[in-house]
């Protein structure tokens, strides 16, 4: 619906995550900010605790969503 109440011509950001990979940055135990290659792109995070991840942010659409859930643990150090 958003979308829908944009003004005529509106040129939104490309939101379309093809190509994009996610980088890892430490900030403290067991939590990582997950930085987007480019932008304007979402950044996400992981939490990880002994029972698995927590995503915190799944993404702006549904395949980025499952681009983060893929990634393993092992893939933040």
């Amino acid at each position: 619906m958003e979308i829908q109440e944009r003004p005529a011509r509106y040129e939104g950001p490309n939101l379309d995550p093809t190509g994009v990979k996610l980088y890892p940055r430490f900030l403290g135990k067991g939590t990582y900010a997950l930085i987007a290659s480019r932008i304007p792109r979402d950044n996400s995070g992981v939490i990880i605790g002994s029972n698995g991840p927590l995503v915190v942010d799944s993404g702006m659409n549904g395949v980025m969503a499952r681009h983060i859930s893929r990634a393993r643990p092992a893939t933040y150090r």
